[in-house]
């Protein structure tokens, strides 16, 4: 008995002092490695379009802008009034990546979405809001699996070469949203 307890202990400590040298060695081979940068999926290539909405306004009915500011690093989303910009006319200027995503400007109704979501006759007369509300999509123009592959790639040719980095695929990048000052008025922001 008191010789199986020995052996039991040395297993024990030896098992031990092995986890103990293989974590060691796994801090050391972590340790190795650097920070590779940020690698962009995709061309990378950035093209500006400008994408404008037009409108005649109508008595009473405003046209409501979606969130965009999702769209922006710095997470801005305010109208910016440009003389330049034809009268009755909203000019979204997209710069965004054209082999990733295709933008496109989304318009409807408000009367018909605003009566899905009330519950009662009475409060579907209070929540009826009339105009246009108007939003920036885009349709993505690769698979997530050939952006998958793509990363897998990338990750096991810098894994040799002992670098780590990070992945971002960029869609759009900046959005700006501009407006004639005589337009600003019938124009109201969604938040």
């Amino acid at each position: 008995m008191n010789r199986i307890l020995k052996t039991a202990g040395i297993m024990l400590l030896t098992g031990v002092l092995l986890m103990g040298v293989g974590t060691g060695i796994a801090v050391a081979e972590g340790a190795a490695f650097t920070y590779g940068g940020t690698y962009e999926a995709g061309s990378g290539q950035l093209v500006t379009e400008q994408l404008d909405f037009t409108f005649e306004p109508q008595e009473g009915e405003k046209i409501f802008l979606g969130e965009w500011a999702y769209w922006n690093e710095r997470r801005e989303g305010e109208l910016t009034e440009d003389p330049s910009v034809p009268v009755n006319t909203i000019r979204y200027e997209v710069t965004y990546d054209p082999e990733t995503v295709n933008p496109y400007l989304y318009e409807r109704r408000m009367e018909d979405y605003e009566l899905e979501y009330t519950a009662t006759p009475s409060q579907a007369e209070e929540a009826v809001v009339s105009g246009v509300e108007v939003w920036l999509e885009t349709e993505s123009l690769r698979s997530d699996m050939e952006v998958f592959l793509e990363c897998k790639d990338h990750f096991l040719r810098e894994l040799k070469e002992r670098k780590i980095s990070s992945y971002h695929m960029t869609g759009i990048e900046r959005v700006e949203v501009k407006v004639n000052p005589e337009t600003v008025s019938c124009i109201q922001i969604s938040r």
